[in-house]
């Protein structure tokens, strides 16, 4: 008897881990939703402008419901762009993986589109 694996679309996987960081509670939850989803060697490029992933993370804290500020969050993902690097194809049927996802893929550009809706909280 043999297990099929059904991974998740990239699109599904960064819009669930995006709404994770943005919507956590506590700032425990934030760096564990953060370090699931990024690497420790990402390139971010925010708003236009190369950022480190320390900035980003600082900024994206800022922005969630674990900020001392806020209340709560509401994510709604716009859209995603993916540019697959040179080794691998990446094909939009989540049922095809076409190469071995982890050793082959060169390098991918992904980029997201979101909105995020937050409460402050009162003084």
């Amino acid at each position: 008897m043999s297990i099929a694996l059904v991974l998740p679309t990239l699109t599904a996987f960064t819009s669930s881990h995006i709404t994770a960081i943005l919507t956590a509670k506590t700032q425990a939850d934030f760096t564990t939703a953060f370090d699931a989803l990024f690497a420790h060697n990402v390139n971010v490029t925010f708003n236009g402008k190369h950022i480190s992933r320390e900035q980003y993370q600082a900024q994206l804290l800022g922005e969630s419901s674990a900020a001392p500020t806020k209340q709560g969050a509401n994510v709604t993902v716009q859209g995603q762009l993916e540019v697959p690097g040179d080794k691998c194809q990446i094909v939009s049927n989540p049922n095809v993986m076409p190469c071995n996802f982890i050793e082959e893929i060169s390098s991918l550009d992904l980029s997201v589109f979101f909105t995020l809706r937050l409460l402050t909280r009162s003084s």
